[in-house]
């Protein structure tokens, strides 16, 4: 922490590395980052930002991860359920 304050207060920047997201990254992390908020994902917004729909991205598989109790869609949002908060890295894998 103290290097990062001595770098601000000597005008240099304090970013070490930057990686460039290709557009399918952008895609996954929007759905890891909206997943872990208890929201979840506005499923219409997603679409405006990334001209993609889910349902038809993950053609099936959204459909098992609710079966299998992990996610829930409703009121144009997806989120994940209580179980599927514990098994969260399942529900990662497949939408990876």
């Amino acid at each position: 922490m103290l290097k990062y304050v001595e770098m601000i207060d000597d005008d240099k920047s304090p970013i070490i590395e930057c990686t460039d997201l290709t557009e399918e990254d952008v895609r996954s992390e929007a759905i890891f980052l909206g997943l872990r908020l208890m929201r979840g994902i506005d499923l219409q917004n997603f679409q405006s930002a990334f001209e993609s729909d889910l349902g038809d991205q993950y053609n099936g598989d959204l459909d098992r991860l609710v079966d299998a109790g992990l996610i829930e869609i409703a009121d144009n949002r997806l989120r994940l359920t209580t179980r599927g908060a514990l098994l969260s890295n399942e529900v990662f894998a497949v939408l990876a």
